[in-house]
């Protein structure tokens, strides 16, 4: 069964944003890993730095 265009661009771009899901998922996970918040204050963030490894901050800089 043959898909129309339409279907396919459909296709195309649900799997180009269940990506950019994913890739923003995997980096903010990254980021709370590096970052400790530790409160609020009015419409800021107090956070802390947290000692990580060298190989977990290059690992950042690698996605996109």
């Amino acid at each position: 069964m043959n898909k129309s265009i339409d279907g396919l661009l459909i296709d195309n771009y649900r799997d180009f944003l269940n990506q950019k899901l994913t890739d923003t998922i995997e980096i903010t996970s990254k980021l709370m890993y590096l970052f400790e918040i530790l409160k609020r204050e009015g419409d800021k963030l107090v956070i802390e730095v947290k000692k990580t490894p060298p190989t977990e901050i290059a690992g950042l800089s690698t996605l996109n």
